[in-house]
């Protein structure tokens, strides 16, 4: 989850600003969902951002705060543990929030939303890109995606975000479906971090976590492609208030 606040001036700037950044007028944001860093570590690499980032699975920091310190990023790409029902939002004080493959694992979605949205300005933006059950039945494929998944929930279904929306008097704009897109994204990311890996190496500590992921990511990937789950994205508006 990346959330933002516009920026006095220039471009809009995220929460969790570094101290030297207050100078020079850097970019700073901060993330949830972080999984092994490498969208933080890209976005502190490419946009020189300062991004504090969280995850909610302590294997996975473990391995993404190793991965940003051998990139040289462990100050500007860091990786937190992170508690879904604690997530610290100061109210009213953000312009956009972005959440990502967040929702659909977590069974408290309400208690996430619930902080998020109290954590939003009146008239600001929400972009959700998550799993939803489709109507095409292939149990098989979504059944052996959840054995591998480390929160092994089912997906919601699309009517199911609808209220859970609804509840929360979040006013939804567009829905999209980027299914293809989503397994276009993730095949190009790990032929990168395949790539990445062959010029250091890595430690066995981390091999059995790497290839549980490269598991659960392909077992996703073939999910979507059976029809039993697709990738959307919904963006909204926080009512006035």
């Amino acid at each position: 989850m990346a959330i933002a606040r516009e920026a006095r001036s220039g471009p809009t700037r995220a929460r969790n600003r570094a101290p030297d950044q207050e100078r020079d007028g850097g970019a700073a944001g901060g993330w949830s969902g972080a999984g092994l860093g490498g969208g933080t570590r890209a976005l502190a690499d490419q946009l020189g951002a300062y991004t504090t980032a969280k995850e909610f699975d302590p294997t996975l920091v473990g391995i993404a705060q190793a991965e940003s310190k051998r990139a040289g990023l462990a100050r500007k790409a860091a990786v937190e543990l992170a508690d879904p029902k604690k997530l610290g939002l100061k109210q009213k004080y953000f312009d956009l929030c972005i959440i990502r493959e967040r929702i659909a694992p977590v069974y408290e979605k309400l208690a996430i939303l619930g902080q998020v949205i109290p954590a939003m300005k009146a008239h600001a933006g929400i972009v959700i890109s998550d799993y939803v059950a489709s109507t095409v039945a292939d149990a098989g494929a979504l059944e052996r995606w959840l054995a591998v998944e480390r929160h092994p929930v089912p997906p919601p279904r699309m009517k199911d975000y609808e209220a859970l929306l609804a509840k929360q008097q979040v006013q939804i704009r567009t829905v999209q479906d980027e299914s293809e897109e989503h397994i276009r994204r993730i095949v190009r990311g790990w032929a990168g971090f395949v790539m990445a890996s062959e010029q250091s190496s890595i430690p066995r500590t981390l091999l059995h976590v790497l290839l549980s992921e490269v598991e659960l990511w392909a077992r996703r990937a073939a999910a979507i492609e059976s029809g039993a789950v697709r990738h959307i994205r919904i963006s909204g508006t926080i009512p006035g208030r």
